[in-house]
């Protein structure tokens, strides 16, 4: 195929939808899924090349096709649901998965639109996703005979009827557990005559026509809102302009940052700099609809239908490290829309979320949600009467003492009382204690900024509190209990109970906000430590539990311990910079970037773009080292110029030949001003 000229390259032309996506549950080499979908959309869609694995449904390397799969899934960890096979079928209905494969030949994969041949049904298949559902065309051989389309379940419950010309449907599919039934309703319009045919777990659609162009809208609400959002964003069948559109909102984004690449090294970086935007911008979906031109999303509670946003498939304790720092950068606009969906969380629930998939049963480290909030505050994207009620939340939230992991920090009564998470009050004490020492500084810097002076001092001095946990024999941060005695057993590669993705090895630098303390409190020796990291061999000591897929990256890579396979590592290479050497902390990044990112995925999981995020900053040269600080650790970035579009019409430009190290605000990157 012809090549295009590199001046009429789209970025959309370097994004790979299949990096990171060969997973297994043992093995992670990002664990992400190759979507087509809008970005920060509701629904997406893929390919299901297998059923035998779960959620593990796609495998780049198999050549069978089960089935185009409507999913929100953005990786296999982390369950499916709503989630629905489209697959156009010809002769025998057969509608098991080991009996209605077919060897395909796929055409295009891209995030705008998924394209393919089917060879034992001689039929082509087209897609391009709208932001709540996507419209589709069908070719069938004309010689073929009983053309059909299958709609099929997964789990749960699927049913479709027809509706005066329209099919509407619904699921109940998902392996997230949630308080009340969750269901996905369908509402899909055919361009030609159809028969609609009930079959077990699902529907099929037999037609006699060629060619088959539907269009689909869903809800988590209702068949109306379902057939709302059909007739808004696919109005007509004309899919090439569903495809054009999908593309042009792809672009849009994309080209919020513009790089130039001149040397073979950076345009090198090209594929897997745009491939990193696009999970970015995949990190959160929407759960919420419009009816009558206001938003409105359900309360996953008590299944009321409340007014206001709502976002889901939040990774937090991941993202706000990275791709939330990074989204206030490129889409600041989406970052307070979903500070805005936290706080109508709370005002649904008296909850905060911690990892929304788009129940919030599972309970992650910390409260990474107060750092969500607090840091929008700080750069200002959160006002108003919002301020007051973040700060409310923040401090209840970090004196919360009870057993509901969503309402509040576990076990602060303790944290408080000892300025430490004792080891026999709760799981996990270590990770907690840094958390939540950070998850202070953040709130001191936000009660700062609002005046709060004495408040902010008190809290800034909590935040200290993690060198309760450092055990100068040993060098290491252990898990005390309630009388402040070590707890006797400890092996530094151990990833036990007492950390969370990570063992001691990793946790003794998992304190950003105060590396002046944490320099001090090992010495002087903290920069010759980070490089012991590096170096060391990528032991670890699974005698307590299963080699995990964390462990298994991490070995199976070239950078010793600190692999970047965890979101406690994230921030490790940047010490240098932090302490004074910035060219340290660049050639470090830059030889992660160039060795541990590949075409074939990423060094560790992929959650809610947070590695994404990382390559991306780490190519700007711009990395937030200390959320909630308001700035960013400026570096040499790893292309020749970069222009970044800010949300008020403003250019911030970056220049490598003048590079500027140190600290930027985000305020001047936000007033676009230029950085030399």
């Amino acid at each position: 195929m012809k090549e295009k000229p590199e001046s009429h390259i789209s970025p959309l032309d370097y994004v790979d939808v299949k990096t990171g996506t060969e997973n297994d549950a043992r093995f992670s080499r990002g664990n992400v899924l190759p979507l087509a979908a809008f970005p920060f959309g509701m629904t997406a869609f893929s390919v299901q090349t297998t059923s035998a694995n779960g959620d593990w449904f796609y495998n780049p390397r198999h050549r069978i096709f089960e089935g185009l799969r409507l999913t929100h899934c953005l990786s296999p960890k982390n369950g499916d649901y709503g989630q629905l096979l489209i697959m156009p079928q010809t002769g025998r209905l057969c509608t098991y998965a080991d009996d209605r494969f077919s060897s395909f030949t796929e055409r295009e994969f891209k995030p705008h639109c998924i394209s393919g041949y089917l060879h034992r049904y001689r039929t082509s298949y087209e897609l391009a996703p709208t932001r709540r559902g996507g419209v589709f065309r069908f070719k069938f051989g004309a010689q073929e005979s009983r053309k059909r389309i299958l709609l099929l379940g997964i789990s749960g419950e699927t049913k479709f009827f027809d509706r005066g010309g329209t099919v509407c449907g619904y699921t109940t599919a998902g392996d997230r557990r949630a308080e009340i039934e969750l269901k996905e309703y369908f509402d899909i319009a055919v361009d030609c005559p159809y028969r609609l045919t009930e079959i077990e777990g699902g529907a099929c659609l037999e037609v006699e026509a060629d060619e088959v162009s539907m269009t689909m809208g869903t809800s988590f609400i209702s068949y109306a809102l379902a057939r709302s959002a059909r007739l808004t964003e696919s109005p007509t069948f004309d899919f090439e302009r569903a495809k054009s559109n999908a593309a042009a909102v792809w672009e849009h984004f994309l080209n919020r940052v513009t790089v130039t690449a001149n040397t073979p090294q950076s345009k090198a970086r090209l594929k897997k700099f745009y491939t990193c935007l696009y999970r970015v911008f995949l990190s959160a979906r929407i759960f919420y609809e419009v009816d009558n031109h206001c938003a409105v999303h359900l309360n996953l509670k008590s299944g009321e239908v409340q007014s206001g946003v709502q976002y889901t498939n939040l990774s937090l304790r991941e993202g706000v490290r990275t791709t939330f720092p990074l989204l206030a950068i490129i889409a600041p606009d989406v970052y307070a829309e979903i500070c805005r969906a936290v706080l109508n969380t709370y005002a649904d629930t008296l909850r905060l979320p911690r990892n929304p998939a788009p129940d919030d049963m599972s309970r992650t480290p910390g409260m990474p949600a107060e750092v969500l909030l607090a840091d929008g505050l700080i750069k200002g994207l959160i006002d108003g009467d919002d301020e007051r009620k973040v700060l409310g939340i923040i401090e209840k939230s970090a004196k919360y003492d009870g057993d509901d992991f969503r309402r509040g920090r576990i076990a602060s009564g303790p944290y408080l009382e000892k300025g430490y998470l004792p080891c026999d009050k709760a799981s996990g004490s270590v990770t907690e204690t840094l958390e939540y020492c950070g998850n202070d500084y953040c709130l001191a810097k936000a009660l700062e900024k609002v005046g709060r002076k004495a408040e902010a001092e008190k809290v800034m001095n909590r935040s200290k509190g993690y060198a309760l946990l450092y055990d100068a024999e040993s060098g290491y941060f252990r898990p005390k209990d309630s009388r402040g005695v070590f707890k006797k057993t400890f092996v530094a590669e151990a990833f036990s109970s007492d950390y969370a993705d990570c063992s001691a090895r990793q946790a003794v630098f998992d304190v950003r906000h105060d590396i002046s303390g944490l320099n001090e409190l090992t010495g002087g020796r903290l920069t010759e430590r980070v490089d012991e990291l590096f170096e060391s061999e990528p032991l670890f000591d699974v005698s307590l539990a299963a080699q995990t897929p964390t462990q298994s990256a991490m070995a199976c890579g070239s950078f010793g311990q600190g692999a970047l396979v965890s979101p406690v590592v994230y921030h490790i290479p940047y010490i240098y910079a932090e302490t004074g050497n910035t060219e340290k902390t660049e050639r470090l990044a830059e030889r992660l970037a160039d060795e541990a990112f590949t075409e074939d995925g990423y060094p560790g999981d992929d959650n809610g773009g947070a590695l994404s995020a990382w390559y991306v900053l780490s190519c700007l040269g711009l990395y937030p080292f200390c959320v909630g600080r308001g700035d960013y650790l400026a570096i040499k970035p790893l292309f020749e110029k970069i222009r970044i579009s800010t949300a008020n019409g403003k250019i911030y430009e970056i220049d490598a030949k003048t590079p500027r190290r140190g600290r930027t605000d985000y305020s001047d990157i936000k007033q676009g001003n230029k950085r030399q």
